[in-house]
């Protein structure tokens, strides 16, 4: 019960973030920019650490991806845990297995700047960005 109230806050506050000032796809295209095909999101997240921060927040949930379509997310930063999930490409969109919900989600990633936004399909605002480290520098799954 107590990760499901964990979980709870969290989804709350990811609604509250993406509510406040956040992107959103039209507002990335009307800027030029445009999603990365399936080929390039492979090349970007294969075997490099992502650190994922809720917009309005600068609290980062590393994920390690690996070639095999397996991933390591570290929530512990969200009230979360360190676990294993799948995800791949589907129509140049990244798909995983969402900790909130355990149910596939897709969404398009942009560059804008030295960052990258994710939008999740279906939600409306792009609510989380990431940057990359090279490798697995906090031996997620190891």
């Amino acid at each position: 019960m107590v990760n499901s109230k964990r979980w709870l806050v969290w989804a709350a506050a990811a609604v509250c973030a993406a509510s406040v000032g956040a992107t959103t796809v039209a507002d990335l295209e009307a800027q030029g920019l445009k999603p990365l095909n399936a080929d390039e999101i492979r090349q970007l997240v294969v075997g490099h650490t992502l650190d994922h921060k809720m917009a309005g927040t600068q609290t980062v949930a590393p994920i390690y991806y690996r070639a095999d379509g397996t991933r390591t997310v570290n929530a512990k930063a969200f009230g979360g845990r360190v676990y294993d999930t799948k995800w791949w490409t589907d129509n140049h969109q990244r798909c995983e297995i969402s900790a909130r919900t355990q149910a596939a989600q897709c969404g398009s990633i942009f560059k804008r700047g030295d960052e990258y936004v994710f939008c999740i399909q279906g939600e409306g605002v792009c609510a989380w960005t990431f940057t990359i480290r090279p490798g697995n520098p906090d031996g997620l799954g190891q």
